[in-house]
């Protein structure tokens, strides 16, 4: 589905965050990692993933959502969870 994209607020997530993107490799969809800049440590453990990293100016969840859904570029788009919580199915 190219006209969706996966939001996926994310702090500190630097041991699920890799798990979720590696669930997420066969869905034909965008995803969006929003992010402080000072998470330097999950950062570097998606550099290698293929997603587009956000970066939030504010702080907080509700600041890490509107700023996903502001850059979003496709027509859907739907938040997804970085600890792993979610079955992508």
């Amino acid at each position: 589905m190219n006209n969706l994209t996966l939001i996926i607020p994310a702090k500190n997530e630097k041991e699920s965050l890799p798990q979720v993107l590696d669930e997420l490799k066969g869905f034909n969809l965008k995803i969006s990692i929003v992010l402080e800049r000072e998470d330097e440590e999950t950062i570097q453990s998606i550099k290698n993933y293929n997603c587009k990293i956000v970066f939030q100016h504010g702080k907080g969840y509700g600041d890490a959502l509107i700023t996903g859904i502001n850059s979003t570029e496709t027509e859907l788009f739907c938040i997804f969870n970085a600890d792993g919580s979610f079955n992508p199915n």
